[in-house]
């Protein structure tokens, strides 16, 4: 039987002491370290509950500002409190304030119905295409969603769509403005521009200026603000006043059921900040009463979280 022999100079008591001094010292610093990780997990962990429960909260406020709108647009024009040419309405709920804006998309260019006038006009001056240009996309436009293949004078039919590598034409209506995307010709940056007054909902060859935007009435006032702003005041007054003097030959004068609402919403300390969007048709006599078309929900600075119709953030 071997027996462990400890060396003399180990054996007096000041050095076992020593020994066990600097054991303890490195257990109370693996302990420490140990703590610390364990803190650090739980402060992280705490706070992407905090922000989850904070981005929840913002999410719902957003969704309920929609619906309140949906709501508002399904009573008497006289008794609605939000206006539906894009004046932006103050609304709180939940702590939060919110912004809401509605558009009545009879207000806005039609891709598939709206006449090559209008939507040239759309192209050069927001897109700042030169008239060659200008044509080209349009026939392009016209190739994309019309049922045959033959081709327009500077269109583009399947054949030009395969030799670049992209999917064909549709040849049937647009069914969303982001479907403009696919057509050859339209580039990322006119998209940009002209995508915010663009719909498939007013099935009307003209757009009803009292709907309308500020940026697409400069557009049909050649950029004549002061212009603008006089007629948008008249129809702040009086919203079934005469049409504008300027964009002759542009307007025309229908009404949709089919509106674009946006909500941007936030929590006064910063936290929460979200922007829902959405399409829908009302009608305040039927069951349901309205009917989504699209959704979007997008964060600052992180793009679209939630998107039924996959639109781009802007």
């Amino acid at each position: 039987m071997m027996t462990l022999v400890m060396p003399q100079q180990w054996a007096t008591p000041h050095r076992q002491r020593a020994m066990a001094l600097v054991i303890v010292l490195w257990f109370l610093a693996l302990l420490t370290l140990m703590v610390g990780a364990l803190a650090y997990s739980m402060r992280v962990e705490t706070q992407t509950v905090s922000n989850a429960v904070v981005s929840a909260r913002g999410r719902a406020v957003g969704e309920a500002a929609i619906f309140w709108a949906i709501a508002e647009m399904a009573k008497p024009e006289d008794e609605r409190q939000v206006l539906e040419d894009g004046t932006p309405f103050e609304w709180e709920f939940g702590g939060a304030k919110v912004t809401i804006t509605v558009l009545n998309e009879a207000g806005l260019v039609d891709i598939n119905t709206a006449s090559r006038e209008l939507m040239a006009k759309l192209f050069t001056d927001l897109g700042g295409l030169e008239a060659e240009q200008v044509d080209a996309l349009l026939d392009a436009i016209t190739d994309f969603r019309d049922q045959d293949n033959v081709r327009s004078l500077n269109g583009a039919e399947d054949e030009d769509y395969e030799a670049q590598g992209l999917p064909g034409a549709k040849d049937a209506p647009f069914e969303s403005v982001e479907e403009l995307q696919r057509v050859m010709g339209m580039t990322g940056t006119l998209y940009r521009a002209v995508a915010p007054y663009m719909t498939v909902y007013s099935h009307s060859s003209g757009v009803n200026p009292r709907y309308s935007p500020r940026g697409l009435l400069l557009v049909f006032a050649d950029g004549d603000a002061a212009a603008v702003d006089s007629w948008m005041a008249e129809r702040a007054e009086a919203p079934n006043s005469a049409m504008p003097a300027f964009g002759q030959g542009m307007f025309a004068p229908s009404r949709r059921n089919s509106y674009r609402i946006t909500a941007d919403s936030g929590f006064p300390d910063g936290t929460g900040r979200i922007r829902v969007s959405a399409t829908a048709f009302v009608y305040p006599q039927q069951q349901p009463p309205y009917v989504i078309n699209a959704w979007r929900e997008q964060v600052p600075g992180a793009g679209a979280v939630v998107d039924d119709q996959g639109i781009p953030s802007q």
